[in-house]
């Protein structure tokens, strides 16, 4: 969504903003824990990306979203920018 593209366009402060706002407003859930992983992989700190990223993981609305967390999983645990 929203927050994803301002990561896009290196707008980290604005999509931490948009994040934070989602979060006051839908509480703990998985777009708002997938938001999260993507800005702090974005930030370069994979360590908190990747906790985020095990909440995302068990929140998941389908099978088809958990593989494509699978898989931001290992980015994060090489140490890659799951945006990129």
């Amino acid at each position: 969504g929203y927050g994803r593209s301002l990561i896009t366009a290196k707008r980290l402060d604005k999509a931490f903003e948009v994040f934070n706002l989602s979060y006051r407003k839908n509480g703990d859930g998985y777009a708002v824990n997938a938001g999260y992983m993507s800005y702090y992989s974005a930030t370069g700190d994979f360590t908190k990306a990747m906790t985020y990223a095990n909440m995302a993981l068990t929140q998941a609305p389908n099978e088809a979203t958990k593989t494509i967390i699978i898989g931001f999983i290992t980015k994060l645990k090489d140490g890659k920018d799951i945006n990129q």
